[in-house]
């Protein structure tokens, strides 16, 4: 298993790395926002919400739709290409007394695990993400990674909206 670092440089910025190298790094233009950009080598993707409840989303890259994702009322998020739906990833919960989120593909394989990792004394979240050895070397797979970061950070939002209007 590979072990990804996913550091935050501000609110709204993450960098993702293996072995000391950058893979991609997302940045968000406002504080709580759903829009982001992502930058992977040379490539810039946009990330932008779609519909009046925003639980679809599309990845762009120079104006053309590369992935959709929508939220799932059943739980997690759905991934897929435009000309390939059959081809689709899942972004879940692991478990109810299990902490974290995995990313599985269409077969059932898991891919990705991500969990939080909170140090108080800088006050301060990162993340600590395991994957297959032979995921993550695709710009294609870079993106899903990042993508599972978006959606890891807009579940704990989510949770956090829900705790507090108890």
């Amino acid at each position: 298993m590979k072990q990804l670092d996913i550091t935050l440089h501000t609110n709204r910025d993450f960098i993702i790395s293996y072995k000391g190298q950058e893979l991609g790094r997302q940045h968000y233009p406002k504080w709580s926002s759903s829009k982001a950009v992502i930058n992977i080598g040379a490539d810039e993707y946009i990330l932008e919400p779609r519909g009046f409840w925003q639980t679809k989303h599309e990845v762009m890259q120079n104006g053309n739709v590369v992935l959709q994702m929508q939220i799932k009322w059943s739980g997690g998020t759905q991934m897929n290409k435009p000309k390939e739906p059959h081809h689709y990833y899942i972004f879940n919960l692991r478990g109810f007394f299990k902490s974290g989120y995995v990313l599985t593909n269409y077969k059932g394989e898991e891919l990705l695990e991500i969990k939080a990792d909170f140090s108080i004394k800088k006050f301060s979240t990162s993340y600590l993400t395991t994957c297959n050895d032979s995921f993550g070397e695709t710009d294609f797979e870079k993106l899903l990674i990042m993508l599972s970061v978006s959606c890891y950070r807009q579940g704990q939002q989510t949770a956090a909206a829900a705790g507090a209007i108890q």
